[in-house]
C-alpha cells in the first residue's frame, strides 16, 4: 500500500559553486518563480514536480522521484559545512538538504526551502519517520 503523507509548495534552491551560497537570495522573483517545485511525500518515495502554465504537473526530469532508501536527511545546515556556508543566515533556517546516494549514479544534494519554520517542521519530521 502506498500512503501520501505530505504535499505542498518548496523552492527548490539552485545547484551553487562551493562557497557562494550566500549569493543566492530568498526574496529573489526568479528564485520563487523558477524554483517552486510541487513536492509529494510518500511511504518510499519523495516527488518533486513543476506546475506548468496550465496547471499540469510534471516530474522533473532528473531528480524527481527520490528513493527515500537512498536519501539522507539533513534538517540544520551546518556553518561549517563548505557547501552550505551561512545558508542559514540566507535562507532564515527555512531549509533542508536531502542527501541522495542512488546506487546507479553519482551522489547529489537537493535543497529545498520551505515557506515557514512550522512547514520546515512537519516536512522535516514527516521525511525523517519514514526514511529511519
Amino acid at each position: 500500500m502506498v500512503i501520501s503523507i505530505w504535499k505542498s509548495s518548496l523552492i527548490q534552491v539552485p545547484s551553487v559553486e562551493r562557497g557562494k551560497l550566500s549569493k543566492v537570495r530568498l526574496g529573489s522573483l526568479s528564485l520563487k518563480k523558477e524554483g517552486e517545485r510541487q513536492c509529494f511525500l510518500f511511504t518510499k518515495h519523495f516527488l518533486i514536480c513543476t506546475r506548468s502554465s496550465g496547471g499540469k504537473l510534471h516530474l522533473l526530469k532528473t531528480g524527481g522521484v527520490l528513493s527515500l532508501i537512498e536519501c539522507t536527511l539533513i534538517e540544520e545546515t551546518d556553518a561549517s559545512d563548505d557547501d552550505s556556508k551561512g545558508s542559514g543566515q540566507v535562507f532564515g533556517h527555512l531549509d533542508f538538504k536531502l542527501v541522495v546516494e542512488p546506487t546507479d549514479a553519482p551522489p547529489f544534494t537537493v535543497v529545498l526551502l520551505a515557506p515557514s519554520r512550522q512547514e520546515k517542521a512537519a516536512w522535516t519530521s514527516d521525511i525523517s519517520q519514514v526514511t529511519v
